[in-house]
């Protein structure tokens, strides 16, 4: 009985302390106006480095705020209707060596296009970084019929898209895979399904939060 006491006064203590050091961890804000051709939808702010990645408030469009944000770096991803703005790349900190280049980005593609082999068609819409580590952006659909789970029933009407970010390092010669996952996933009827397309850009990337400047604010423009 005295174990069983001692058990959960011990594990209360730890949650406490837990929530205690949840309370201190400094949070920030990032704020941005979109101006121009774009209606955002929805947008996500993403730390590759870290894998988090948050989904924002949109407001008419063209005002967008996220916040309770760790602190750290980040890059936006604005979905405007079919088409897809994003600014994921490393924090220059983080971004040594050289280019990714030649037979290095070859195996590095090599190697995320390899990855969630449910999808049968796979784009790398963006690669970030050099050749120790990098970042890319990934448009993933499975465009061939499927079978449902648990009903087995084979789904040949209904496209599913998902966005996936995926970070790697190489370790020795081969590319090691840090962080994968998916920003959003999509299920698409197939006669309603639209090209989905892609730009990259600077303006979306590189909002850094530190504890001196918890507030990160930018006014963008296409």
């Amino acid at each position: 009985m005295k174990t069983m006491r001692a058990l959960a006064l011990g594990t209360a203590c730890l949650l406490h302390l837990v929530r205690i050091a949840l309370a201190a961890e400094p949070l920030g804000v990032i704020e941005a106006t979109v101006a121009g051709k774009y209606a955002v939808d929805r947008f996500w702010a993403v730390d590759p480095i870290s894998g988090r990645h948050i989904e924002g408030k949109v407001t008419g469009g063209k005002t967008l705020r996220a916040a309770d944000l760790p602190l750290g770096t980040y890059g936006l991803v604005l979905k405007c209707g079919n088409h897809v703005v994003e600014g994921l790349r490393l924090p220059d900190e983080i971004y040594l060596g050289n280019d990714l280049e030649g037979a290095d980005r070859k195996a590095f593609r090599d190697e995320v296009l390899a990855q969630e082999t449910f999808f049968d068609q796979k784009t790398i819409w963006s690669i970030q970084g050099g050749h120790k580590r990098a970042v890319a952006f990934v448009f993933n659909e499975r465009f061939k019929s499927w079978y449902d789970n648990p009903t087995g029933l084979e789904i040949k009407d209904v496209i599913i898209r998902r966005y996936d970010v995926q970070m790697m390092r190489k370790s020795g010669v081969a590319w090691v895979q840090d962080q994968l996952f998916f920003l959003w996933r999509e299920m698409i009827q197939r006669d309603q399904a639209k090209p989905m397309t892609h730009e990259y850009s600077e303006q979306l990337a590189g909002f850094v939060l530190t504890p001196e400047q918890k507030v990160a604010k930018r006014a963008i423009k296409f």
